[in-house]
């Protein structure tokens, strides 16, 4: 059997060198430094952009080094776990022979490793190992000025093939000479075009007319690739994988059929464009956005189709993943999201490597106290002193691969007693509150509440979670997306953020819902979601969270409509609504919607309804002399918009203690008055 296995190895490389094409230059640099010529480097960096031929010089240096007896450690860059843990893992062979080639790909998706991996690993492998990196960034600055890299670090940005080189790889694929000319004419040289555009001439029937190329000629390509498919399953198979983060052939047999899944998974990895990892099949990110948005725009069913049978698969494999795979589960899911209404919240998840997670330790409790009171107030601080005396195995750090150091902290508390801390955080009291609508917490049931979620900003500045999606923040959302994937006995989760503006869109299509607000002075008011697992299991809330297109806001908001509010949280859903009247995204999550419009309206209506019932409400307030300072408070706070409320307060003339007084009674009477009006209606 091991003879057999080398035959086909030795035939596997021997027509890749057929097929390769060009890249002399980079080609003399790694031989010199197999060889260990004087002054060669023994790190090279290629960089360049997608499809240009990086994964395909990386298997010619790995058939080269073969070929010259070195052992070859290959690294995929996109199925390793990034952090500095899971790279060892991963390249643990390189430290076991003097003589090893290590060759990292795909290296964009974990290059928040790099500066850990220049001061920290590569100075700990064996003097004669060789390393490349190939990615789509190029290296830092301060890496190619680093005095001890001098002379041991060559950088190479490849480029497209010059004319010979690209008219010596059509031929190979089959093009004729008068096709090539053409192809070559808009193609630039770019690799990944000229391969497809090769194998779709050589396929073509004699004389047929050329193709004219467009301004994307990618989709151009795509497109006639798409058209030559040998079948409508085959059809599908590729879309699916473009669809998805990575395919294996489980994922492809819940969607085309089981008993189709291993013939059309084979033919799915002897594509140009398809490569097999750990995890699966990835199809080339470029190809794959074309050939998805083409589906979505031809197909819309069928791709939802597609869709919600991928879902159903990820949602499963991810509730039975084991502990090893359970984050390239979360990532999958994630990935999914992006597709949905949700895809300004995932823009990164192919981009990972600049954070990893680790427990609270003991010299992190300093850090956590400063950011949180930077980020907020003392008085969260204070709360964070608290839950870090009771409760420190609820806070995850988030670490720069880069030092180790910290670079946020997410608190994901996980609470069993409805009286122990409700003093000591009046958050906590809310969630206890809202959670028992549905009658007490059950014994052996727990409530879990997303209480602080704290990073660097691109400033170095604290800041609450924000939407930006940085590693870190990104982080924080998978775990605690893992968390309600995979909890067990939850009767309700929450998420408290001082950000509504930003957080309630997702928060809507995640199914947690505001209904109360809680500030602790002189902080910022958090406004409280909540979702209760006893009326609305996991399988139902992830279809609605994983849906492709984001549900009617009236229908979102029936979990918790008028007509179930009570007084408080019915005032609570007035002031947040004044304070997003101009925001017709955040508006949509308000539950005052279901006083506005028919049943059967369009969310949009619904929304400007309520804008102009609230609109129309705060103008009433002008029949009652009396209430003139507060009518007037109003007018200016939410109507006329300023900056801040000192600005507010100077534009109506008044101390600010004067006025924050006005506009709290402005706002009380005003709720008072929609209140009045909806029981008379009922």
């Amino acid at each position: 059997m091991s003879g057999t296995v080398r035959s086909m190895a030795a035939r596997l490389a021997e027509r890749r060198r057929s097929a390769f094409v060009g890249r002399d230059r980079e080609s003399a640099v790694f031989r010199a430094a197999l060889r260990q010529e004087r002054g060669a480097p023994s790190t090279l960096f290629v960089h360049g952009m997608g499809g240009i031929g990086k994964s395909t010089l990386v298997r010619r240096f790995a058939d080269e080094a073969e070929a010259a007896g070195r052992t070859v450690v290959l690294v995929d860059g996109r199925y390793i776990d990034p952090s500095p843990d899971g790279f060892r893992t991963q390249t643990k062979e390189a430290f076991d022979d003097d003589h090893a080639v290590l060759l990292i790909d795909a290296f964009e998706h974990c290059q928040g490793l790099e500066h850990w991996l220049r001061d920290h690993f590569l100075p700990t492998l064996p003097e004669r190992t060789v390393i490349v990196l190939a990615g789509r960034c190029p290296p830092s600055r301060d890496w190619t000025t680093d005095v001890a890299w001098t002379g041991s670090l060559a950088v190479m940005s490849l480029e497209p093939l010059d004319e010979q080189a690209a008219l010596d790889l059509l031929s190979r694929r089959g093009a004729d000479d008068s096709t090539s000319r053409e192809i070559l004419a808009f193609t630039g040289g770019h690799p990944l075009a000229l391969s497809l555009a090769g194998v779709l001439a050589a396929a073509g029937p004699p004389g047929r007319t050329p193709w004219t190329p467009g301004p994307d000629v990618l989709t151009a390509l795509l497109n006639h690739l798409v058209g030559d498919l040998p079948s409508d399953r085959h059809r599908l198979a590729l879309e699916t994988a473009a669809h998805n983060y990575t395919t294996t052939e489980d994922l492809l047999g819940a969607v085309v059929g089981r008993q189709h899944a291993a013939a059309l998974f084979a033919w799915l990895r002897d594509l140009p464009f398809a490569e097999p990892g750990r995890n699966g099949l990835t199809v080339h990110e470029l190809v794959s956005e074309v050939l998805d948005r083409d589906l979505r725009w031809r197909d819309p069913q069928g791709y939802e189709q597609m869709h919600n049978a991928g879902v159903r698969h990820l949602i499963d494999r991810a509730r039975n993943a084991d502990p090893h795979n359970v984050l390239s589960a979360t990532r999958a899911l994630c990935h999914l999201k992006w597709h949905g209404p949700a895809k300004r919240y995932f823009p990164t998840t192919r981009q990972d490597g600049d954070v990893y997670e680790s427990p609270l330790q003991p010299e992190d409790h300093a850090f956590v106290v400063q950011h949180l009171e930077e980020a907020e107030s003392p008085a969260e601080a204070r709360v964070a002193r608290h839950w870090l005396t009771h409760r420190p195995a609820d806070f995850w750090i988030y670490r720069s691969t880069h030092d180790d150091a910290p670079v946020g902290f997410l608190l994901w508390l996980r609470l069993t007693d409805a009286g122990q801390h409700a003093t000591a955080d009046p958050v906590t009291a809310a969630c206890w509150k809202w959670s028992e609508r549905s009658g007490p917490v059950a014994h052996g049931q727990q409530i879990m509440i997303l209480r602080f979620a704290v990073s660097r900003g691109p400033s170095g500045r604290a800041r609450s979670m924000n939407g930006s999606v940085p590693g870190a923040d990104l982080a924080m959302q998978q775990r605690v997306i893992r968390s309600w994937l995979r909890e067990q006995a939850v009767a309700c989760s929450f998420v408290a953020t001082a950000d509504a503006r930003v957080w309630t869109p997702l928060m809507r299509m995640d199914g947690h819902l505001p209904f109360a607000e809680v500030t602790l002075p002189p902080g910022r008011p958090f406004t409280l979601y909540g979702h209760d697992w006893r009326r609305q299991g996991l399988d139902v809330w992830l279809q609605q969270a994983l849906a492709l297109h984001e549900a009617d806001p009236a229908g979102t908001a029936t979990a918790v409509n008028s007509s179930s509010l009570d007084r408080d949280a019915f005032d609570q859903a007035v002031r947040e609504a004044l304070r997003h009247l101009h925001d017709p995204i955040a508006l949509s999550a308000s539950p005052l919607l279901q006083l506005c419009g028919a049943p059967d309206a369009a969310g949009a209506d619904r929304i400007e309804a309520l804008r102009q019932m609230l609109t129309s409400a705060v103008a009433e307030m002008l029949d009652e002399p009396r209430h003139a300072r507060q009518h007037r408070s109003l007018a200016v706070t939410y109507l006329e918009q300023p900056r801040t409320q000192e600005a507010a307060a100077h534009r109506l003339g008044l101390p600010l203690g004067t006025y924050r007084r006005h506009l709290a009674r402005g706002v009380q009477r005003l709720s008072d008055h929609l209140w009045q009006r909806q029981q008379l209606r009922s």
